[in-house]
């Protein structure tokens, strides 16, 4: 799943993933996790909440649920298919 999503995140975000990842590579550890898709490993671009609380790259998670897998891929809890956008106010 991370290839297949890497590679949709490139065609769907082009030239702003790119930038993500020259800022992450640049700042190396001192870049936050928070950031980072848990899935993919990359810097979330287009970050979403599901019904769990867990925040996710919207590419990477919803890979995963079009797979059929219904439960976060790291706690083991179901989530909903519904997935919520994520905005800082």
């Amino acid at each position: 799943i991370t290839v297949k999503s890497q590679k949709d995140r490139l065609n769907k975000y082009g030239d702003k993933a790119k930038l993500f990842d020259k800022v992450e590579e640049k700042m190396g550890n001192n870049f936050p996790k928070e950031f980072k898709c848990p899935i993919s490993k990359k810097t979330m671009i287009d970050p979403i909440v599901c019904s769990d609380g867990e925040t996710f790259e919207r590419i990477s998670i919803e890979n995963w649920l079009n797979e059929g897998k219904l439960e976060n891929p790291f706690t083991g809890q179901t989530i909903d298919k519904d997935l919520t956008i994520y905005i800082e106010v």
